[in-house]
């Protein structure tokens, strides 16, 4: 069972990095008084667990471009948490920019690579795109109102699949409303994760991803 594809649309987000010496613990704790600070109302929070595959040439085309071919899953329809198993994502454009854009397709099936490529209407030089990465993932989300918009959080953390940390970072996407709000609940988040200790990400998930995996 499949779902309709759908058109690229913006992404706008803000990611920091998380330094190996701050412990996910004390992550937590100041997310937890992010969330509580004047200003910012908590709308819910959960826990998700993931897998991602990430696909790209051998001689990766993908990361070079800056562009994000994926797979994740395992969603539970019936407990409310995805609308289907899986979720096939593209990702183009600069991060942490208005150009960064994602089209998505919901699917019960593991779609082939050939699928993949069709559904995505990738140029010719994916048409041989591998499984690179495979990563169990564990997100730390909230949702929050903040002026007039709803900004999620999400603290992601990232292993291969022997255990082995590969990245950590936290999320602040703008869900609905405006991104001057964004600016502004920016501003906060400051003041409890400062710029020298969590800096902006530049470089999307993947592209850090494949220099982890494959530093040569």
């Amino acid at each position: 069972k499949g779902g309709t594809m759908s058109s690229l649309e913006t992404e706008l987000e803000k990611t920091l990095g998380a330094p190996d010496a701050v412990s996910s613990g004390t992550i937590l704790d100041a997310l937890g008084v992010l969330v509580e600070h004047p200003g910012v109302a908590a709308l819910g929070n959960h826990r998700e667990e993931r897998q991602f595959h990430y696909y790209d040439t051998i001689d990766f085309v993908c990361a070079a471009r800056g562009w994000t071919v994926r797979r994740v899953g395992w969603f539970e329809p019936e407990r409310g948490d995805g609308r289907a198993r899986f979720r096939y994502d593209k990702k183009i454009g600069k991060v942490n920019t208005e150009d960064r854009k994602e089209a998505n397709y919901w699917s019960d099936d593991e779609l082939d690579k050939a699928a993949i490529v069709r559904l995505f209407s990738l140029p010719d030089e994916l048409r041989l795109i591998e499984v690179r990465i495979k990563a169990n993932t564990v997100h730390h989300k909230w949702l929050v109102h903040f002026g007039e918009s709803q900004i999620e959080i999400s603290f992601d953390i990232f292993h291969d699949l022997e255990g082995e940390l590969l990245l950590r970072e936290i999320e602040f996407e703008l869900k609905s409303g405006q991104p001057a709000d964004l600016d502004g609940f920016m501003a906060i988040v400051r003041k409890i994760f400062p710029e020298d200790d969590f800096p902006l990400v530049t470089e999307q998930k993947y592209s850090l991803l494949v220099a982890k995996v494959y530093p040569e």
